[in-house]
């Protein structure tokens, strides 16, 4: 985090204060996001929610990022994926201009990585790896879809010989089934030994870059537009994801041994043992 800080933090004293209301929080503060230079939001960031009294100290800000998380990740922007994590969605959110959204997402993000705030969402291993310009691999697939990892490994594992299954792949959108041809022709081009491979990159590809494009890219714009890509990729996923989110797991066994106890408080104490 230093490190990206003494690379490209903006250091000017002035700030860059935002005025929203609880009501409205993602329309307002995607309107005033996507109206501020990327050198603005690189500097010390003042929160003033409308119609209350607050100093903002660090408390506000803080809220802010909170209940406008809560809103992004309530909406149809992402989903719920393996191992309570997000990815993005396939479906059309209400918003006409959701491209600008998902940039102002990623802006959100980068935001957040500068101002050293951790979320409550953990973004999908695919995800990250996309944003840190890393090859998606089948592996990688069981944790956005088991489902999907199970038919694409059996498929690899298993001898076909010739099959009357084309080069094609149906995805659930907007409740409607949606073919994909993955190849030209590709509703004549049948999976066999020799071409089930490509199959598979071409099915991997779909589902996590050519089925959203006009989400995904948008997004990586956001995020790059703050932290640009050379400094993103000496993080490793878990790295970035320890960055964003931080600690998901609690070691309550090294909490307990690690605590000191001041005053007449033990661990035995009523208050400590609820």
């Amino acid at each position: 985090m230093n490190y990206i800080n003494t690379k490209i933090y903006d250091k000017k004293e002035s700030n860059t204060t935002l005025v929203v209301s609880r009501d409205n929080i993602l329309e307002e503060s995607f309107n005033q996001f996507m109206t501020t230079h990327e050198l603005d939001l690189r500097k010390a960031m003042q929160i003033f929610f409308v119609d209350e009294i607050a100093q903002d100290i660090g408390g506000v800000y803080r809220e802010w990022y909170s209940v406008l998380f809560d809103s992004i990740f309530n909406n149809k922007f992402f989903y719920p994926a393996e191992g309570h994590t997000y990815y993005i969605s396939v479906n059309k959110p209400d918003q006409d201009n959701y491209s600008l959204y998902y940039e102002f997402f990623g802006k959100i993000i980068g935001k957040a990585i500068f101002d050293k705030i951790t979320i409550k969402m953990n973004l999908n291993i695919v995800l990250i790896k996309q944003i840190l310009d890393m090859e998606i691999v089948l592996e990688d697939i069981k944790y956005l879809d088991i489902n999907y990892y199970n038919s694409l490994k059996s498929l690899l594992g298993n001898k076909l010989g010739e099959t009357d299954l084309p080069f094609v792949w149906v995805i659930k959108k907007d409740n409607e089934d949606i073919e994909y041809e993955l190849i030209e022709n590709g509703k004549n081009t049948y999976i066999n030994d020799t071409n089930k491979s490509i199959f598979v990159e071409k099915v991997i590809r779909l589902i996590t870059y050519d089925s959203i494009k006009d989400k995904i890219s948008p997004l990586l714009k956001g995020i790059r537009s703050l932290i640009p890509l050379d400094i993103l990729t000496i993080f490793t996923p878990v790295e970035f994801d320890f960055l964003l989110s931080g600690q998901s797991d609690i070691d309550i066994n090294d909490w307990r041994q690690n605590t000191i106890y001041k005053g007449y408080y033990t661990e035995q104490h009523p208050v400590i043992e609820y």
